[in-house]
């Protein structure tokens, strides 16, 4: 099997390119547009057929820079997977779309994929939208909904907040009433690498079990580095008048996902395994 990952040097992208040794021992090939196509725009007159699946990780992420640039993030998170999606209509490339939990409002705990989706921001908006094009172009098609937590190569992940602030023992804040499920990032490959195996469509939601707040989150990576919490600080998190409005309960349930084999693993035996990992290193 041969897997194209566009956006390959982003966040999740950069975690599909490191297993690439990984699953080239089981017999799947995976290659990134970081490697092959520079321009984003010229992927809709690239032959992508070669493929037997196309994963869309690429994006606009920020959720201000999608307020301030309305058109460029339709662009890039629903226009352009719209045109792939419907190119490989035609063909039997499986095309998945990467997808967030900012398409709903936050009013619902551990929210399922047939839940009434709400998105309060444009980011929200243009991912829902990007969504509907990809299900429309097909019905083989796949959209993953996701929430990980890991390393980014730019240094700005939630994870590299925590670690930056931490190891240095600074008070960090952590938000006691934002809610999320949150999954190690390798582990969203893996459950997107097996949905695409067992020939899966529709939505999933490839999420952590565990509902937690921020504050929390933060709580567990000092604890693995210090085996206490002093440093992290609890905050309420405040939607104000100037700046996008951002959904407070980020939950979402992953009984669909788990009900076809899919296991996830806990944040917290994730981040031990890391920890320990880069103390041998």
């Amino acid at each position: 099997m041969r897997i194209l990952v566009i956006g390959g040097n982003g966040f999740l992208g950069s975690h599909f390119s490191k297993s690439q040794a990984y699953y080239r021992d089981l017999g799947i090939e995976i290659l990134s547009t970081s490697e092959k196509i520079e321009n984003k725009e010229d992927l809709v007159n690239t032959d992508l057929t070669n493929f037997q699946a196309v994963i869309f990780c690429s994006g606009i992420v920020n959720i201000e820079k999608c307020e301030e640039n309305p058109r460029e993030a339709l662009w890039v998170n629903s226009k352009l997977p719209a045109l792939i999606a419907s190119k490989l209509a035609v063909s039997n490339t499986k095309f998945i779309y990467i997808s967030t939990d900012a398409v709903f409002d936050g009013t619902v705990e551990f929210a399922t994929e047939l839940d009434v989706t709400n998105p309060l921001s444009r980011y929200g908006e243009s991912k829902l939208q990007g969504e509907k094009e990809t299900l429309n172009a097909s019905e083989s098609n796949l959209v993953c909904r996701v929430n990980f937590v890991g390393k980014s190569p730019r240094n700005n992940s939630l994870l590299d907040y925590f670690l930056e602030n931490l190891t240095s023992r600074k008070f960090t804040v952590g938000y006691r009433n934002v809610f999320f499920t949150p999954l190690y990032a390798d582990d969203v490959v893996r459950g997107v690498i097996k949905l695409i195996q067992l020939d899966a469509n529709g939505i999933f939601h490839l999420v952590g079990d565990d509902r937690m707040s921020k504050f929390e989150f933060g709580q567990i990576v000092e604890k693995l580095l210090y085996q206490d919490s002093k440093f992290v600080i609890p905050e309420d998190f405040k939607n104000s008048a100037t700046s996008p409005k951002r959904s407070l309960d980020l939950s979402l349930s992953n009984k669909k996902a788990r009900d076809m084999g899919i296991n996830f693993p806990s944040i917290t035996s994730r981040l031990t395994e890391l920890f320990e990992n880069s103390t041998k290193g």
